[in-house]
């Protein structure tokens, strides 16, 4: 049996672990490893509706399902942080960045939302003026119409001359020279 004095000094020293955070194996401190500032502003107890922008919610897409992991060498101790891609998280990240840029409702379908809060973020981001439309409206004119109707006579007309034109060159071929 374990003696209530081991049991104390294992509590106190999974208490300080925890606090520091630091693995016994690493010299200094260690920061606590989080994938993206996206992944503590996101979390959907904490987060309302509207607290990020279209800035944030396009670069919380772009890092969905990522988390930066350390990786020790064994032989000399270097820490090197490295990204990884969790696919298993990556919808629940582009929800939570939904829940917070215009609201998720789990009873309305996923792509829907997700384009939905695409679209208004893109539009934040690059807005169109109205300038933009007045300068491609079309007018329509009396000219413009008449300029563009077929006219048959010209049809026929160019017609005939190819023909002509036709015979000619077959005539040539095989008489050699004929003169008009």
């Amino acid at each position: 049996m374990i003696s209530e004095e081991v049991l104390k000094i294992l509590a106190q020293y999974s208490k300080t672990l925890e606090e520091e955070k630091t693995p016994f194996f690493r010299k200094g401190k260690s920061k606590t490893v989080v994938a993206n500032k996206a992944d503590q502003m996101l979390d959907p107890q904490t987060v309302k509706k509207g607290s990020i922008n279209g800035k944030q919610f396009i670069k919380a897409i772009k890092n969905a399902g990522k988390r930066m992991t350390d990786k020790v060498n064994e032989m000399t101790g270097e820490v090197n942080r490295i990204s990884i891609f969790q696919h298993s998280l990556q919808r629940e990240d582009v929800v939570n960045a939904i829940h917070a840029y215009i609201g998720y409702d789990s009873r309305q379908n996923f792509g829907e939302q997700e384009a939905r809060a695409r679209q208004s973020a893109l539009r934040e981001i690059h807005p169109v003026k109205a300038e933009e439309y007045k300068r491609c409206a079309i007018k329509p004119t009396i000219a413009g119409y008449v300029a563009g109707m077929p006219n048959a006579e010209k049809r026929l007309a160019d017609n005939i001359q190819a023909k002509v034109a036709l015979t000619i060159d077959e005539l040539k071929n095989e008489k050699g020279e004929f003169d008009f």
